[in-house]
């Protein structure tokens, strides 16, 4: 039997291929994994089929195949689980920006009263690709980001769309979150309301810059 396979690590909305032997350790694996991701400073745990797996282990004593998929996820020293990370908008700031709508912005940048998802279209043909589109959630009075965010696609062409940040249109709103910085995993809550008529109420990717999430669940408590 051939000594190498080649395994993917699913992370986020990507990713990576690994030309791995079947004795290696699924911890050296990580580490390439760690330099080559952006994830040196998390501790991480590895998921297959929902199992989280022992990193010190080979991938023939894991009995993982030839291709097979491992998902990857951010410790959490609380529970001992593993969450799926998403990198984000760092909505703990609160730093928001209300932007005018305009009567030209094409069909895939209108929003709906309530929570609004705001990302980058990756449907390569699609004519809004690599372009900022909106995912209105239409009245949805609870979201799940974690859990939701590959139901998101591009309004325009229904392919896959890359969350960055939430908006908010004639609605009261409540967030509750947890973001993993430095290994530590940080809960935050907010609450807020967006009753502008004439704009829409976005945290502001730019102010704020990227955290790594592993929970962001929105409510909508009352829509204007």
């Amino acid at each position: 039997m051939d000594n190498k396979i080649q395994i993917f690590l699913r992370y986020e909305n990507k990713i990576r291929g690994y030309a791995c032997k079947r004795d290696e350790s699924l911890s050296s694996v990580g580490e390439k994994f760690k330099k080559e991701s952006g994830y040196s400073n998390y501790k991480l745990q590895f998921l297959l089929y929902g199992k989280i797996l022992d990193e010190k282990k080979t991938l023939k004593e894991m009995n993982i195949l030839d291709t097979s998929f491992i998902d990857v996820g951010i410790a959490n020293e609380v529970t001992g689980g593993g969450e799926m990370p998403i990198k984000f908008t760092d909505i703990s700031k609160n730093m928001y920006i209300e932007q005018k709508f305009s009567k030209k912005a094409p069909k895939y940048k209108i929003a709906s009263k309530g929570i609004n998802v705001i990302g980058i279209c990756k449907g390569i043909k699609c004519k809004a690709y690599n372009e900022v589109v909106i995912y209105p959630l239409k009245e949805k009075s609870n979201f799940n980001l974690i859990e939701e965010k590959d139901d998101l696609v591009c309004p325009r062409c229904k392919n896959l769309m890359v969350p960055k940040t939430l908006g908010f249109y004639l609605c009261e709103y409540k967030i509750k979150g947890k973001k993993c910085e430095n290994d530590k995993i940080i809960p935050f809550n907010l609450e807020d309301k967006a009753n502008d008529k004439c704009s829409i109420k976005y945290f502001d990717p730019e102010k704020s810059g990227n955290t790594m999430l592993i929970e962001l669940i929105v409510e909508v408590t009352k829509f204007l």
